[in-house]
């Protein structure tokens, strides 16, 4: 019988453990004009939890809990200077969960193409 209650405490214990599957966005520039980043973090048993965000020139604003377990907001505030790097996002429990976030370098200006008449379609039932 003790056995049985045993199982069941660790059992209900894990359930409750935070864990992260999926960031929206799923990575993010370096260097970009806006400073302030808001991600969506989807998981289970988040809005209970602190979480935490670890990376050079990277800093958590705040932690917003939604109004389903499953999701939190999270405001990042990123240096202009911060290095293109994986950021760690922590959810604090026991055991806990992290997950990784990608800042990338941002491309050089003279490589990207603007929109022009090759992207849109119009006059084509003139």
């Amino acid at each position: 019988m003790t056995g049985l209650l045993g199982a069941l405490a660790a059992l209900l214990l894990l359930s409750r453990e935070p864990r992260i599957d999926r960031i929206d966005p799923p990575h993010w520039w370096s260097g970009m004009g806006v400073d302030t980043l808001e991600l969506l973090v989807e998981g289970a048993n988040l809005t209970s939890r602190a979480v935490r965000v670890q990376g050079r020139g990277v800093s958590l604003i705040s932690a917003t809990a939604a109004g389903n377990s499953r999701y939190q907001y999270l405001r990042v505030q990123i240096a202009p200077n911060a290095p293109s790097q994986t950021i760690t996002i922590i959810a604090d429990g026991q055991p806990g969960d992290t997950a990784l976030f990608e800042l990338r370098q941002r491309g050089r200006r003279q490589d990207r193409i603007g929109l022009d008449q090759s992207d849109v379609m119009y006059l084509v039932m003139a």
